[in-house]
């Protein structure tokens, strides 16, 4: 998982203009946990992450593989025989607006989804590539990780509080992070709707 806020701009929405390290440390907290929060809400992530990725054979269309994630560029294709299936032989979906849900045989191609020699359809085809909403943060995500954090750090003092308050051993004030209405407003355009594995 990947920070979708910088601790720089985060220092500087809060006009924070010095060096504290256990301060720097808890704000760098936060962005992580704001972030997870943005995942979970969204069930998205918002940087690219390249990685190998199990597919079971579709048993409704064998030429027509749904993803269980958003694919932003496909390296290669493999399938439960264990052969590499020739990228001129498949189409991504939707395919000319990435990120892709699919991966489709062309009307041309004499290749479907198969299962491997023992008959197994689970985990059998492998898809490598570039996996994520978007190769980089879009600004929408950026700007609600950013208000999550300030609205938390703020909270210490007792600025904007939302929520049940906690108060720790040293005595700091804190409110846990809370999705407002203006930042599930930005985040909610980014929820996943309509992946699914049983393609």
């Amino acid at each position: 998982m990947a920070d979708y806020a910088t601790l720089i701009n985060v220092k500087t929405r809060l006009q924070i203009k010095t060096i504290d390290v256990a301060d720097d440390n808890f704000l760098s907290l936060l962005i992580t946990r704001a972030s997870a929060i943005i995942d979970s809400y969204t069930d998205n992530h918002f940087v690219k992450v390249t990685a190998t990725r199990k597919f079971n054979v579709p048993y409704r269309n064998p030429r027509r593989l749904l993803l269980d994630d958003w694919l932003l560029v496909c390296t290669s294709v493999t399938n439960g025989t264990g052969d590499v299936i020739p990228a001129a032989e498949y189409i991504t979906e939707d395919y000319n607006n990435p990120p892709y849900y699919a991966v489709v045989m062309k009307a041309s191609s004499s290749y479907f989804f198969q299962p491997d020699s023992t008959t197994n359809y689970e985990k059998v085809i492998s898809i490598v590539g570039d996996w994520g909403w978007s190769a980089t943060c879009p600004v929408d995500i950026a700007e609600a990780c950013e208000r999550l954090v300030v609205a938390s750090y703020k909270s210490r003092d007792g600025v904007n509080m939302t929520g049940s308050t906690v108060i720790t051993p040293a005595g700091v004030l804190q409110t846990p992070l809370t999705l407002t209405r203006d930042v599930i407003e930005l985040i909610q355009p980014y929820q996943k709707t309509m992946l699914s594995v049983n393609g």
